[in-house]
């Protein structure tokens, strides 16, 4: 059993504000428990002492901003719980202090774009940004994630994902759902550089046609859902020959004319 370190636990109690000096005399912490504290601000720089810190709770509170220095410091951080916030905006580079930090859960926000937000986080190996609003994916919007092994999307407002959107990092996962958004474009290219990818699943959305080259770099897919979708066109390359390990297409209830 995991013997956990020096804990500040203030679940529940009405917290409001974080100053920069409210840790002070707290630098051995390794676990903080701020969950349903009412947060509504976090001053710049207040956790910079907590070198020590590795398990950070801030889950279900009020506050709606991350500023480019809110975390600094957290150099030793490892797993970071912002869910159930009202999160609107995290400005660039907001956790690139966060280098050794291995989960992170954005889940229940109201993200809309993560382009450059996510930069920094080299050892990132969970990422949830579950029942936000991210509406676009594009090629810096997971820029930087180097060891990522776990995406969770579901329940967003994606109706985009252009060109190299997952080109930028490298996705260790041989599942990758992206069912039940709102896509209806698929740039051609959009998957290149998910080559360990073996189950593709975008069922559920309104995607209106595949267009040539769309699945390229998809070399180890076996299986892809396009399951009731609005596909009317595909092309001579729509399902080019990277796809050599391809087992499993399904296309039903869909729009095409045979």
């Amino acid at each position: 059993t995991q013997i956990e370190g020096p804990t500040l636990n203030l679940t529940d109690k009405p917290v409001n504000f974080i100053a920069n000096y409210s840790f002070n005399n707290l630098i051995q912490l390794k676990t903080i428990r701020l969950k349903r504290c009412k947060i509504r601000i976090i001053e710049d720089n207040s956790f910079n002492i907590l070198k020590n810190l590795e398990d950070f709770y801030l889950q279900s509170n009020e506050f709606k901003r991350i500023k480019r220095f809110t975390l600094n410091g957290l150099n030793n951080l490892k797993l970071l719980n912002l869910e159930m916030n009202k999160i609107e905006l995290i400005e660039p580079y907001s956790f690139s202090s966060l280098y050794n930090l291995t989960s992170l859960d954005l889940g229940g926000n109201y993200l809309i774009n993560l382009d450059k937000t996510l930069i920094g986080l080299v050892r990132l190996n969970g990422l949830q940004l579950d029942k936000n609003r991210i509406n676009i994916l594009t090629n810096q919007t997971f820029k930087g994630l180097e060891s990522l092994s776990s995406l969770d999307l579901k329940e967003n407002l994606i109706s985009k994902i252009e060109k190299h959107a997952f080109l930028s990092f490298r996705y260790k996962s041989s599942i990758l759902e992206l069912k039940l958004l709102q896509i209806i474009e698929l740039e051609s290219f959009s998957f290149e550089g998910l080559s360990k990818v073996q189950k593709l699943d975008l069922s559920d959305n309104y995607i209106n046609e595949i267009k040539n080259f769309t699945f390229y770099g998809l070399n180890s897919l076996e299986t892809l859902n396009l399951s009731y979708n609005k596909i009317e066109t595909m092309y001579l390359n729509s399902f080019d020959k990277t796809l050599f390990s391809l087992k499993s297409l399904a296309l039903n209830q869909n729009m095409l004319k045979f």
